[in-house]
């Protein structure tokens, strides 16, 4: 899962610390990546 970290509106109060911590939280950090700004992801 690649969670898409938009620096929008309504979507500025969600950090990635915070989707981080809701991987960490959930089991979810072998399946989840949160990509910087401007990284390029290729499948």
């Amino acid at each position: 899962m690649v969670a898409s970290h938009m620096k929008t509106v309504n979507h500025c109060v969600l950090s990635r610390a915070d989707l981080h911590a809701f991987g960490k939280t959930n089991g979810m950090t072998e399946r989840l990546s949160i990509p910087s700004d401007d990284a390029v992801l290729e499948f």
